[in-house]
């Protein structure tokens, strides 16, 4: 979950960095989608499961599908695609680590 969400940037962003803002925007972050940005671990037992989700109606507007996403937010803000395909990526490699460090 935590690879999903830091894939996003939405817990990185802050008012002068990631992203940036348009040129010439005078629009001051609220981080409202940051702060409904909520993890949770829904089976904690092999296999584990659990949802992430940014609970702001405008969330797919900003970081949704690419087909969600608005015009002003394309190649600022990463898709979804590419949070779950990093989710993908690394969770072999995430669940390996954390098996190595179990006594079994």
């Amino acid at each position: 979950l935590d690879v999903v969400e830091d894939s996003t940037l939405i817990t990185q962003y802050t008012q002068t960095s990631k992203p940036s803002k348009p040129t010439g925007s005078t629009y001051i972050r609220t981080f409202r989608l940051q702060r409904s940005s909520r993890k949770q671990i829904t089976r904690n037992k092999l296999p584990i499961e659990g949802t992430w989700e940014a609970k702001t109606r405008y969330a797919s507007y900003v970081i949704g599908l690419a087909g969600e996403q608005a015009a002003i937010h394309v190649g600022r803000w990463p898709v979804l695609e590419l949070a779950l395909n990093n989710a993908n990526v690394k969770a072999p490699q995430i669940f390996n680590e954390e098996m190595s460090k179990e006594k079994i």
